[in-house]
């Protein structure tokens, strides 16, 4: 599972297009499919169809960027 980083601002997902929604989850504004558990700082992906395409170059970018790790479930 990834998630965000614990020392990491979550406000700062603003500037890879991330939008706080609601006072659970920050969802990435262009797919309303990927979002970001505030409690869990877990990067969750949904999807209602089975051959949904996603853009997942934001969570590459985050990734790179030295904001995420790998936990166990």
């Amino acid at each position: 599972m990834l998630k965000i980083k614990d020392d990491v601002e979550l406000e700062d997902l603003e500037k890879f297009g991330f939008a706080v929604v609601d006072d659970d989850c920050i969802w990435l504004e262009e797919e309303e499919n990927i979002y970001i558990d505030r409690y869990k700082r877990t990067i969750n992906i949904c999807s209602n169809f089975e051959d949904e395409i996603y853009n997942l170059g934001v969570l590459y970018d985050l990734i790179t960027a030295g904001l995420v790790e790998k936990v166990e479930e």
